[in-house]
């Protein structure tokens, strides 16, 4: 089993069945935008989903990240779209967009 980061401007990555990709967005959960999934390939699993706080010492209301791991169960094509948004409004602040060819 390997672990594949994906940094934040990537747009496709190639890993095999088994394989963990680790997607790393930059978050400040203190303005109420907050990372999700609003779509994922059936042959993704979600193995984690947490937000994480800035670096201890860093100033008040500094922002994180928001860490999704994703493992492949299964080969194909999977596409997982991230959306930036608050919870309690309706439009989204920004969107990425990811293909896993997994294999």
């Amino acid at each position: 089993m390997t672990d594949v980061e994906v940094s934040v401007g990537a747009a496709d990555v190639s890993v095999a069945v088994h394989d963990t990709v680790t997607v790393r967005l930059p978050e400040n959960g203190t303005t109420g935008y907050v990372w999700s999934i609003a779509k994922r390939g059936e042959g993704l699993s979600l193995a984690d989903d947490r937000g994480v706080a800035a670096a201890a010492g860093g100033a008040v209301g500094a922002g994180g990240e928001h860490i999704f791991q994703l493992r492949a169960e299964q080969a194909g094509e999977w596409q997982v779209e991230f959306r930036l948004a608050r919870e309690w409004e309706s439009g989204v602040l920004e969107e990425r967009r990811l293909t896993v060819r997994v294999s």
